[in-house]
């Protein structure tokens, strides 16, 4: 997807969620191709819940050691 790319969770049977394009990156990202591609493995936090919708962020999370950026502690 262009606005987006699904993530599947690693240690969560069957569930994925949705990392929009401004959630990609602190650099502006217009299409989802140049920040992932196919089977990339990516750390991801989950940022909103809606029903079974997860959305989630790689922006805040630091990719190289799976850190949050930004607790909320």
């Amino acid at each position: 997807m262009d606005s987006g790319c699904f993530v599947r969770i690693g240690d969560i049977d069957g569930k994925e969620g949705l990392v929009h394009v401004s959630q990609m990156s602190t650099r502006r990202v217009l299409n989802a191709k140049d920040a992932v591609k196919l089977n990339q493995k990516v750390f991801v936090k989950v940022i909103s819940v809606s029903g079974q919708k997860l959305s989630l962020s790689m922006r805040d999370v630091d990719q190289n050691s799976g850190k949050d950026l930004l607790p909320l502690n």
